[in-house]
């Protein structure tokens, strides 16, 4: 599941199993990696509970088709590679470049109301799934409910960000005939789904105050 950094800062990828024996580890994107590795951007190591700590810079990637394979600098066996399994990767949002136009970072979308492109609310993006084709987005319903929206070229999703204080970005998109069905989900619990709101307008408040 994915969880929120303490703002400023954004997800990057999630730090996997460590791999042979130079130290190098499987990184699980949650942003284009490769367009943050070229443009050099700070990285930090991040625990959930704990503030964003060790510095983090790469000395050699590559991507396969499942996950980045990753060496960083001063971590230099299996052994401190596996210390660092199931960390989160973070950046300044200052610190990305701008995503190309029909890109996104994740932390864009959580939070984001979604609409058709005629203007029908559909709910807002409370998580986003990982698929081997493509990523899907969990999408919340007023009245509870919830279904996987993929991202794909038929959806067609085009992100606008928010110019107000206190409003949540909007995500257009063309909704499949029958994709609701199809795809729906269990209801939430009414404690995490007040939690998980909650959340998502904090992120924006927070996000628009430091902008």
């Amino acid at each position: 599941m994915r969880i929120n950094p303490p703002d400023p800062w954004v997800l990057i990828g999630k730090i996997g199993k460590a791999h042979g024996l130079d130290g190098s580890v499987r990184v699980w994107p949650e942003a284009d990696l490769g367009e943050i590795f070229d443009n050099q951007v700070p990285l930090k190591i991040w625990f959930p509970s704990k503030e964003p700590g060790m510095d983090l810079a790469p000395l050699s990637v590559q991507e396969t088709s499942e996950a980045w394979l990753v060496r960083w600098e001063g971590v230099t066996d299996r052994e401190a590679a596996r210390s660092l399994c199931n960390a989160w990767i973070v950046a300044l949002r200052e610190d990305l470049p701008e995503p190309e136009e029909d890109r996104a970072y994740w932390d864009d979308l959580i939070g984001a109301r979604v609409e058709t492109k005629e203007g029908e609310n559909i709910g807002v993006v409370i998580e986003i799934h990982e698929g081997p084709a493509q990523d899907a987005l969990e999408i919340e319903r007023e009245n509870g409910g919830r279904f996987l929206l993929p991202l794909s070229e038929e959806v067609d999703a085009d992100l606008e960000r928010s110019r107000v204080e206190g409003e949540p970005n909007r995500l257009k998109v063309n909704m499949p005939d029958g994709i609701i069905q199809a795809t729906s989900l269990e209801p939430l619990d009414r404690p995490r789904k007040r939690v998980r709101r909650e959340q998502a307008r904090e992120r924006v408040k927070n996000r628009q105050r430091d902008e």
